[in-house]
């Protein structure tokens, strides 16, 4: 039951991370001069990451006896870890690129992200491979969990 609480702690910070990064970074989807398109998949890989962990929390919420906390923190725990550094990175850049003394430096900072075009596409690619990292293990566990039930049954 602790491994299940921490994991739903982790989950829940990663999310808050996401939502703050989604905050401070969803002004660039109209204003981003030439890396518009990639800010709005940048976006959405984002939103969808914290729906599959908003559904991750919920199962884990859920007090399911079935489910092997132990083995889920181990199958889910890198990826979460991973996705943390990455989502608090860019959160950390977004943040530094829009703070300043300077309203107009300020201004023109929100114009302009803060991103080559090849580092942004890199940074999908990672939080989608993360993304279907959680979602795979989840469906392992799901598959273990349906398979021994069906076991049990079939006795």
């Amino acid at each position: 039951m602790a491994e299940s609480f921490s994991l739903v702690v982790n989950i829940i910070t990663l999310v808050d991370i996401a939502a703050r990064t989604l905050a401070v970074g969803s002004p660039y989807t109209s204003s981003a001069r030439g890396h518009a398109a990639q800010v709005r998949l940048l976006v959405q890989e984002i939103h969808t990451m914290s729906g599959v962990l908003t559904a991750v929390a919920t199962m884990l919420q859920s007090n399911d006896r079935t489910t092997d906390y132990a083995k889920l923190v181990t199958l889910i725990g890198g990826p979460l870890q991973e996705c943390t550094t990455q989502l608090s990175d860019l959160h950390s850049l977004l943040v530094k690129q829009v703070s300043g003394r300077n309203k107009w430096i300020r201004m023109g900072r929100h114009l302009k992200w803060p991103m080559k075009e090849k580092e942004t596409i890199a940074l999908i690619e990672r939080i989608g491979r993360l993304q279907r990292s959680i979602s795979l293990a989840l469906h392992a566990e799901d598959l273990y969990v349906t398979s021994g039930s069906w076991r049990s049954w079939r006795d």
